[in-house]
């Protein structure tokens, strides 16, 4: 992964863990859904280092910027639905209580994660289209 990824991503842990577990944020009420736009956000990112590695360095000057957007959006958002079902398999089968808010909670947090997915998958379409033009 790239360095602002990797940056992105321990400023994730930091919030999440140590100001949102340690210090208690996630009690604010709104932290979550912000940890979870930001999730998202970041396997946005992700997803466009991965489409960058895989595509064939000619394919790029053809790329669709519509699958660009689409491919961007749709890993942030499966990443986000696995993350649920980690959550709720944990509660179920280990008594933990990550799904505090129940049914609104997953709900919350996957358009949290869907709308910083989202985010950054606009940007993404946006820059390949503006690409294709220069090339």
């Amino acid at each position: 992964f790239n360095l602002p990824i990797v940056i992105s991503y321990l400023i994730f842990l930091v919030g999440s863990q140590y100001l949102g577990s340690i210090l208690g944020w996630y009690g604010l009420g709104w932290w979550d859904t912000f940890m979870h736009l930001v999730s998202g956000a970041i396997l946005a990112f992700s997803g466009i280092a991965l489409y960058e590695r895989l595509i064939h360095r000619n394919a790029g000057d053809k790329i669709s910027p519509w699958f660009v957007f689409l491919f961007t959006l749709s890993f942030a958002a499966l990443g986000g639905v696995l993350w649920e079902i980690y959550e709720f398999s944990s509660d179920q089968f280990f008594d933990m209580t990550l799904q505090g808010g129940g049914n609104k909670d997953t709900m919350t947090d996957l358009i949290a994660d869907t709308i910083g997915g989202l985010l950054i998958a606009v940007w993404a379409g946006i820059r390949t289209k503006i690409k294709l033009k220069k090339a």
